[in-house]
């Protein structure tokens, strides 16, 4: 019986189990067939110029975000001396020279031409100058993308190349040249001479057209007016004329002599009058560690050392030997676009080295200041270019640079995003209306001052003072806004409709040299609206003793309050005898 039993289940549990082997070994095999399929639409996402269409799109949004939270209608820095007094001394005294006067060791004719155009049209309020930032940021990323499509003949690897051009030429990295207003000609230092190559490229291509040559040599000229690394343009351009003349055997003799004896003639009229340069001379060591993190700049910013920026430079110049070596091997097939990229790069270069020269003796980690970023990242971005011709022949190249580009973007992003929502541009812009107000009510306060000039003296505020003075006389600009004459008018008046809000006085402190006025500091909150007060006030006995500007971020008040404490920081003036007692008072309208 056992055995009958036996007999009749094993064959059972056999069949049984070799059904189940079989599903099984299904299961697995369409498993197997799934788990291949998922990298390869993943390759193929990534290849596909819509989806990496995004990078350009999210990456130039934030850096608009970023210029709008970082916009302030108060003159900073440079903007003093080298473009209001510059308009002053044009439009008032008269000088007919000052589009083409010397700033420090540059001719910034172009800029200089912007900063007039924004003060006598515009109103003085820097719009016209952060928007030009942004336009050429992109009109820099469109340059860099018009040479690539000459030398990369895939279009879809030249979408894909471009995106991650894009991540570069829009980074955040860069910020002092977007949101200042006075930095136009660290963007126009570059695109005026890639451009100046772009067009001998194609005066080079199409020699018939001689406009392209005339555009090249007019370009050249221009640079002359952006910075003064804009001298190396005029070299270059006849080096790329001679490389070309090697390369090809044709010769134009005409032309090269053109080049050479414009370049002779404007550069002797741009030296006339150079400033002498003073201080002192690098070390050895200190030139050779500004100029590695110079190219280095995006490992350096992102590793927050010196270190990531040697290693960067490291990399950079690796890759670009490389890329030489086989420019060298395949050298009959090299055109003339290929040639302006490496003139672009030898321009980044001697720019590279002669900014070097005048700065690392002051700190040699100076190359990490974000102005310099501009020609690290232009650098980068032709390298990748580069890249990308000489390997445009391989089977997987548009994978291999799709990926290249989403890393790019990827590495950029968190800057990118962290840094223009965060609380970087309204503490910059607050701080300037804090050194606006300090002017307007006549307080040496150096502290509220150093947010639009270096005051490490009180004849230096003294000074600057005086210069806002003068601005108050053009209309529109923020020193002539009818807001300061409102709200410093209430001072000494009654109390009147002003109510309590909920605040905090962190704390009174003096001010070295003033007897009127102390500062003080806290936060405040308006609690019956939604739309917070620009200015709050100081109270006691019944009457205004003092007002504040409020819109500082404050985070920890945020925390404990709701959302309208996030910028509820406040800094202002109180008179010297009530700065022992007095209340916070909240306007009833925005002011």
């Amino acid at each position: 019986m056992t055995i009958t039993v036996m007999g009749t289940v094993a064959p059972w549990c056999r069949s049984r189990y070799s059904a189940l082997g079989q599903w099984k070994a299904l299961f697995m095999v369409s498993l197997s067939k799934g788990a291949g399929r998922w990298p390869r639409k993943i390759a193929g996402l990534m290849e596909r110029p819509l989806f990496l269409s995004a990078i350009p799109a999210v990456f130039l949004a934030l850096l608009l975000i970023g210029a709008l939270r970082g916009y302030s209608p108060v003159p900073t820095y440079d903007m003093w001396e080298g473009a209001l007094l510059g308009y002053f001394r044009l439009m008032e005294d008269g000088n007919p020279w000052e589009f083409l006067d010397f700033w420090n060791e540059h001719r910034i004719v172009l800029s200089k031409i912007l900063f007039w155009l924004d003060t006598r049209y515009f109103g003085t309020r820097f719009l016209l100058l952060i928007a030009a930032n942004i336009l050429l940021l992109v009109a820099l990323w469109a340059a860099l993308c018009a040479i690539a499509r000459k030398i990369v003949l895939d279009r879809e690897l030249w979408s894909i190349l471009c995106a991650g051009i894009a991540a570069l030429s829009f980074s955040w990295l860069q910020r002092e040249n977007v949101d200042s207003p006075f930095q136009s000609q660290f963007i126009l230092a570059y695109l005026v001479p890639i451009l100046a190559f772009f067009a001998m490229a194609n005066a080079q291509v199409q020699p018939a057209r001689t406009g392209w040559f005339v555009a090249a040599v007019v370009l050249a000229a221009a640079s002359l007016g952006t910075m003064a690394n804009g001298l190396l343009v005029f070299p270059l351009l006849i080096g790329m004329q001679i490389a070309v003349g090697l390369l090809t055997g044709r010769w134009a003799w005409s032309r090269l002599g053109i080049v050479a004896s414009a370049g002779v003639v404007l550069t002797v009229l741009w030296l006339r009058g150079f400033p002498a340069s003073e201080g002192n001379v690098a070390t050895a060591i200190d030139f050779a560690i500004f100029a590695a993190t110079f190219i280095g700049f995006p490992f350096g910013y992102l590793t927050s050392s010196i270190t990531g920026g040697v290693v960067g430079c490291v990399v950079f110049l690796t890759l670009l030997v490389l890329v030489l070596h086989r420019a060298w091997r395949m050298r009959a097939l090299i055109d003339p676009f290929f040639i302006a990229l490496l003139a672009v790069l030898a321009y980044v270069g001697g720019t590279c080295l002669l900014t070097a020269y005048g700065r690392a003796a002051i700190n040699p980690n100076a190359a990490l200041i974000g102005r310099y970023a501009t020609p690290s990242l232009v650098a980068w971005a032709c390298l990748l270019i580069l890249l990308a011709a000489i390997h445009q022949g391989r089977a997987n190249a548009r994978r291999m640079f799709a990926a290249t580009s989403i890393a790019i973007a990827l590495v950029l992003f968190p800057t990118q995003f962290l840094r223009t929502i965060g609380d970087e541009g309204p503490t910059m812009g607050h701080g300037a209306m804090r050194a606006a107000l300090a002017f307007k009510l006549g307080i040496p306060d150096l502290k509220a001052a150093n947010w639009v000039f270096h005051t490490p003296s009180r004849e230096q505020y003294d000074a600057v003072k005086t210069w806002s003075e003068r601005i108050s006389g053009l209309e529109g600009s923020i020193f002539a806004d009818p807001m300061w004459d409102y709200v410093i008018a209430k001072i000494g008046t009654d109390v009147g409709t002003l109510h309590s809000c909920k605040t905090h006085v962190d704390g009174v402190r003096e001010i070295p040299g003033e007897f009127r006025f102390r500062i003080v500091e806290g936060w405040a909150v308006d609690e019956e609206k939604v739309r917070q007060p620009r200015f709050i006030y100081f109270a006691a006995d019944g009457k205004i003793v003092g007002l504040a500007l409020r819109g500082a971020p404050r985070p920890d008040v945020s925390d404990i309050i709701d959302l309208r404490g996030g910028y509820a920081g406040f800094y202002g003036y109180v008179l010297a005898t009530n700065a022992e007692s007095f209340t916070v008072v909240c306007p009833e309208g925005a002011l």
